[in-house]
């Protein structure tokens, strides 16, 4: 009887203790998504501290540009050493501009989704969730590649078209083999990349059509922009081990040509 009288009332002392875990818990809860709530209303402000340095950069150069277009619009006031000068300074910050009203549009879209978590309709918020994210991914990627790939100073030599020539080396008629299928990777490349190859000279194998078969040697010439810095580390001696086509045996053969 004692034991019985004991745990009732044990149980009598517990239930205010429930009482109040509970409405400790709903508060932390409460407390908790409050809290990611104005975590997510603050991710653009942290975005933008973060890459305050680049986007002051960008900021900078974008008004350059605009002090220069209307500088353009008064030709006569320069030499044209100057006038020239200023036009390629317009042309090579074009892309960074357009880059910068991007990032301004998506920033914006990203303010007026955040404005819209708040709506009372769940299928806006939700709309307004994904359209958050989307315009987050974009600010992201402008911040850290795209602003800094722009900002990289162009090369010297991007003007500059590339002339390769070919030389068969080690492995007799494998080597002008391998000759011949360089020649048409280096087409292929220069094509893809929208540039335009010519051959100036070739000096065909005997086992081979021009550059469809064996070349002995040959001089081609790549021009467009940025044809230069494409190929210039293609200079060297290359190496290929594989049974070639003129081997009967099934033997590996090592052939080498040396490209200038």
């Amino acid at each position: 009887m004692h034991r019985i009288t004991f745990f009732s009332r044990q149980v009598k002392c517990l239930r205010p203790t429930v009482g109040f875990n509970r409405k400790f818990t709903s508060s932390l809860l409460a407390a908790d998504k409050n809290g990611f709530r104005k975590q997510e209303l603050d991710l653009d402000e942290q975005l933008e501290r973060d890459a305050s340095r680049i986007l002051r950069v960008v900021q900078k150069r974008v008004e350059e540009r605009e002090r220069l277009l209307k500088e353009e619009e008064n030709p006569e006031s320069s030499p044209s050493s100057e006038q020239i000068q200023r036009a390629k300074l317009i042309k090579q910050l074009e892309p960074l501009h357009e880059a910068w009203n991007q990032w301004k549009q998506a920033r914006e879209s990203f303010r007026q989704a955040t404005d819209l978590l708040n709506d009372p309709d769940p299928d806006m918020q939700a709309l307004a969730s994904i359209e958050r994210q989307t315009q987050s991914e974009i600010l992201t990627e402008h911040a850290y590649k795209t602003f800094p790939s722009l900002l990289v100073p162009p090369s010297p030599t991007a003007h500059m078209s590339a002339l390769i020539e070919m030389k068969s080396g080690a492995g007799g008629d494998e080597a002008s083999l391998f000759v011949g299928e360089v020649m048409r990777m280096y087409t292929r490349l220069g094509t893809t990349s929208g540039m335009k190859s010519e051959v100036l000279s070739m000096n065909v194998g005997e086992g081979g059509k021009g550059s469809s078969g064996a070349v002995k040697d040959s001089i081609m010439e790549i021009k467009g922009e940025g044809a230069y810095d494409l190929f210039r580390w293609e200079s060297g001696v290359h190496r290929v081990q594989r049974v070639p086509a003129t081997e009967t045996s099934g033997r590996v053969h090592t052939s080498t040509i040396s490209v200038i």
